[in-house]
Formats: C-alpha cells, sequence, structure tokens
C-alpha cells in the first residue's frame, strides 16, 4: 500500500489542492461516489489542521481504489456503484450528499458500543453498527477523537470489522 501511495503521491496533491481547510474546522465527513466513506473529528482545531492533509489524501487513495475497483466490477458485466449500505443509503433528490450525511450520522448513533481500557490515557470506545465501524478515544469524559467508516460484508472478519490498510498509515 506504501508503494501505491508514494507512486501517487503527486496525483494525491492535486486532490488535497482542491480542499481548505475551514478556520474553526475539526473534522470531515466524506462522500466518495454516492455514499459516505467515513467521519473524523478531532477535539482540537490546532490538531485537526494538521491531520487534514493526511487525511484528504487518505481518502484520495480510497477514491482512486474504488474507481480501480468500480472499473474491475465493469469488466465482469457487473453494476457498478448502483446502491450502498448502512449509512451510505441515499436519499432522492439531494444532489448535495445532506441526506447521505445525515442517513450516516443517524446510522452511527445506532451502532453498538464496546468499551476498552486505552494503551494510554483514556477509554478505546468501538462501535459496530449496520454498515458502520468506528472507535472513539474519550479522556475525562471528552472525545479526543472519533473515526466512523462505511463498512459492508467484505469488510468484516467474523462478527469484528477489520479496518482497511490504509487507515495505519494515517497517523
Amino acid at each position: 500500500m506504501k508503494d501505491v501511495y508514494d507512486q501517487k503521491e503527486d496525483e494525491l496533491d492535486d486532490y488535497f489542492k482542491a480542499f481548505s481547510l475551514e478556520a474553526g474546522q475539526k473534522g470531515l465527513l466524506v462522500r466518495i461516489g454516492k455514499h459516505v466513506a467515513g467521519l473524523d473529528f478531532v477535539s482540537r482545531e490546532s490538531a485537526f489542521s494538521v491531520l487534514f492533509p493526511k487525511l484528504v489524501k487518505s481518502y484520495a487513495m480510497d477514491a482512486w481504489l474504488e474507481s480501480r475497483k468500480r472499473k474491475g466490477r465493469r469488466g465482469r458485466g457487473d453494476k457498478a456503484g448502483t446502491g450502498c449500505e448502512g449509512g451510505g443509503k441515499e436519499a432522492a433528490g439531494d444532489g448535495n450528499g445532506k441526506g447521505q450525511a445525515e442517513a450516516f450520522l443517524a446510522a452511527v448513533k445506532e451502532c453498538g458500543q464496546k468499551a476498552f481500557d486505552s494503551v494510554g490515557l483514556g477509554t478505546d470506545i468501538r462501535f459496530d453498527g449496520s454498515g458502520i465501524v468506528g472507535s472513539m478515544l474519550v479522556v475525562s469524559d471528552k472525545p479526543v477523537h472519533a473515526a466512523f467508516f462505511r463498512a459492508d460484508e467484505r469488510d468484516r472478519v467474523g462478527r469484528i470489522a477489520r479496518m482497511r490498510r490504509r487507515r495505519s498509515y494515517r497517523y
């Protein structure tokens, strides 16, 4: 994955240039194609501004991989990009994705939760629901970082959803 990232670095930089960090921004919700791919939130604006380029490039890599996957399905005669799962349900007549964002957030609220002691400070909360997986670090009853991703059955191993490998390159 790192080799692919290195090879696509210039292209990913171009993606990054297309997005701007807004004053006060602490998170982002990303839609790739017709579905929400994920949501990231960081409690501190200064920390988010450092992570912003990595997050945008990471989601850009997901978009590139998704486009390759769709091309492969088309080559086998499958219909590509027709429908979404879980939080990615489409809202009729919604050209800007607001309906998809609202559906994704509603699905996040319905996720089951399991809390674990964090390796460092705080509590690590894991979320799993219909088409969604996520995690949140909570310190002194305040969320420090939260990340939620769309996950279909191909992303699941048994009852636990595996995160895509690219997530390990993020931080």
